[in-house]
C-alpha cells in the first residue's frame, strides 16, 4: 500500500512522524512525506521519502493579513488558537495545488497528518481515501479548528461540508498516567508508544556518558534561527542566551542543543559549555534536567526518558502540554512573563534536588513505554483500507471516526 504523510512547518513535526512511517515502510509499504522544501533535508535525515509542496516563504503564514498582531494575540489564549488555526488553514490552501498534482500522479491509500494538516484532511475526502491523525503532543489542539474552519470555509463548501470532517483514525499517544490531567478531547482514540526521532551526528562519549556533576540541557527547539515565523513569539536566538546565562549560575554541566549557526557565538562567549547540534534521544537519559520552550518534541523526549523538564512556555499550545506533565509532578512550567534569572535559577534547583520529580518523570516514561509500538499498529491502518470498501464487515474500528476507542 502507499501512505502519503503530512508535516507541518516546523522539523519537530516531521520528527513525530517518523516513528509510524518508517514502521509502515518496514513492513513493505511505499511512503511519501509531503512537506515544506526548509524541511526536505530533515525527512531525508530520518531515512525517508520527501516531496516538497510549498515554500516557507511562499506560504506567509505570518504576513498575510495584516490585521492580525502576533503579540495581541499572545495575549489572549482564544484568539492565539483561532489566529494559528487560520496560518494552518492558509498553510494548507498553499501545499494543496501541489498535493492535487502529487496525487493525481501517485495515489495514496493512506493519508496520515498531524492536528492542523487540515490539507489531509480535505484531500482524504476528495480522493475517498482514509484519513488518519497522528498527534504531535499531548494537549488540546481541537481549538484551533475554529480558525482552520473560518479560514477554509470556501474550500469546505465546495465539498459539501460544513466544518472540518473527522478522521477515520486518530491516535493517542498520551501515557495513561496522565490521562486524568487532561482537558478537553485532546486526541483520544488507538494508543500508540511515541519514540523520539531526530537527526544524528557522530556520538562522542560525553554524549552518552553522565559526567561527574549533574547535567542540565537547555534547547528552544529546531526553530531557534527563524526570525520571520518566531521572533515575536520569543523563540529567538536572546532567549536562548538568556536561558544559558542563568542555567550556568548552578553548580551543573551544561548542554545547549540548538543549530550551528545559533551556538558558534555562544561558545565564543562561554567555552565551558558544550553546544551545537546534539541527538536529544542519545543525550536525554544522561541529563538530571532539560530546560526548553516547552515544545511538544522536546517535552516528549523528556517524559520519554523519564528527565524531570523546566519548560518556560509562552505559546498556550506549550503552557497547556507543559502544564499537564507539571502538574502530574514530572516538571516544572514557567511563562515566559515570570521567567527572571531567580526563577528559572530557583526551578531548576528544585528539579535538581527534590527526588519526587524524578520519581514521576519516571513512572511517566514507564506508562509511556507499555503502549503498543507503532509497528504494532501498522496492521490497524492496513485495515482501514479493507474498512472503507467494507464498512460492515469491520465494526470494531466504527467509532474511530469520532476519536473514540481508547
Amino acid at each position: 500500500m502507499k501512505y502519503l504523510f503530512l508535516t507541518g512547518g516546523s522539523p519537530a513535526t516531521v520528527f513525530a512522524f517518523a516513528p509510524l512511517a518508517t514502521a509502515l515502510r518496514n513492513a513493505g509499504h511505499t511512503v511519501f512525506v509531503a512537506t515544506i522544501k526548509e524541511n526536505v533535508p530533515v525527512v531525508e535525515g530520518v531515512g525517508l521519502s520527501p516531496v516538497d509542496v510549498a515554500t516557507m516563504s511562499e506560504l506567509e503564514i505570518l504576513s498575510k493579513d495584516g490585521s492580525e498582531d502576533p503579540e495581541r494575540m499572545l495575549d489572549d489564549p482564544v484568539q492565539q488558537m483561532r489566529l494559528v488555526g487560520r496560518w494552518y488553514g492558509r498553510m494548507a490552501r498553499g501545499c494543496m495545488t501541489a498535493l492535487t498534482d502529487l496525487v493525481g500522479q501517485w495515489s495514496p491509500d493512506v493519508i496520515v497528518g498531524g492536528r492542523l494538516t487540515y490539507a489531509g484532511q480535505l484531500l482524504a475526502v476528495r480522493l475517498g481515501t482514509p484519513y488518519v491523525r497522528h498527534p504531535w503532543g499531548l494537549a488540546d489542539w481541537s481549538a484551533y479548528d475554529v480558525g482552520g474552519g473560518e479560514e477554509l470555509a470556501p474550500e469546505l463548501r465546495e465539498l459539501g461540508l460544513d466544518r472540518l470532517p473527522l478522521p477515520d483514525m486518530t491516535l493517542d499517544i498520551c501515557p495513561p498516567v496522565l490521562l486524568a490531567g487532561r482537558t478537553g478531547p485532546a486526541e483520544p482514540g488507538t494508543p500508540m508508544r511515541w519514540t523520539p526521532a531526530n537527526l544524528q551526528r557522530h556520538l562522542e562519549p560525553w554524549m552518552y556518558v553522565r559526567g561527574k556533576r549533574p547535567r542540565i540541557c537547555v534547547t528552544t527547539g529546531t526553530r531557534v534561527t527563524d526570525e520571520k515565523t518566531f521572533a515575536a513569539l520569543g523563540r529567538g536566538s536572546d532567549f536562548l542566551r538568556t536561558l544559558v546565562t542563568t542555567a550556568t549560575k548552578l553548580d551543573a554541566e551544561i548542554l545547549v542543543a540548538a543549530p550551528e549557526e545559533v551556538v558558534a557565538d555562544l561558545r565564543a562567549e562561554m567555552p565551558e559549555v558544550r553546544a551545537g547540534w546534539i541527538p536529544l534521544d542519545v543525550v536525554a537519559p544522561t541529563c538530571d534536567v532539560i530546560v526548553s520552550h516547552g515544545g511538544t518534541n522536546t517535552s516528549m523526549v523528556a517524559l520519554n526518558a523519564g528527565v524531570p523538564q523546566l519548560n518556560i512556555a509562552k505559546m498556550y499550545i506549550s503552557e497547556a502540554q507543559s502544564r499537564l506533565i507539571s502538574d502530574f509532578g514530572a516538571g516544572v512550567t514557567v511563562p515566559v512573563g515570570e521567567a527572571s534569572e531567580e526563577s528559572v535559577t530557583e526551578a531548576c534547583g528544585d528539579l535538581l534536588n527534590d527526588p519526587r520529580y524524578r520519581r514521576k518523570a519516571q513512572e511517566a516514561a514507564a506508562d509511556m513505554a507499555a503502549l503498543p509500538l507503532a509497528a504494532e499498529l501498522v496492521g490497524r491502518l492496513e485495515a482501514l483500507v479493507a474498512d472503507r470498501a467494507h464498512p460492515a464487515s469491520r465494526p470494531g474500528l466504527a467509532g474511530q471516526r469520532n476519536g473514540e476507542g481508547r
